[in-house]
């Protein structure tokens, strides 16, 4: 299993790299398939998804690819608003979380395609 959570992580940060936090759309189900439940899972994927983040964040702002001061006015709203989201995730059933997080990516998967 070491091995396993090993690869959904090195996965995780390469897609991370190039997609963002879009790779918590395949770290999530991937963790659900080691046999973490929905929470576990999706607490997981965004510590997972935080460091990778973070590493490609410094990449991009060594290489000027990143503008501060654009991105510091969405950067402080994820910040000031992630407490919600947690909290949300506490009270809500697995099931919920579940259909949601699919048609999220249904949601994203027709947005992408019509808009390619």
């Amino acid at each position: 299993m070491e091995k396993k959570l090993l690869s959904i992580g090195l996965l995780t940060g390469v897609l991370n790299g190039m997609l963002g936090g879009g790779a918590g759309m395949l770290c999530v189900p991937l963790l659900r398939n080691q046999f973490l439940d929905e929470k576990k899972a999706h607490a997981y994927t965004v510590s997972t998804v935080l460091a990778a983040s973070i590493i490609s964040a410094f990449i991009y702002l060594i290489h000027g690819q990143m503008d501060w001061t654009m991105s510091w006015r969405y950067l402080l709203g994820g910040v000031l608003s992630a407490p919600i989201g947690v909290f949300l995730l506490k009270k809500a059933k697995p099931s919920f979380i579940r259909k949601s997080f699919a048609v999220f990516m249904i949601y994203c998967a027709v947005r992408i395609f019509v808009n390619a």
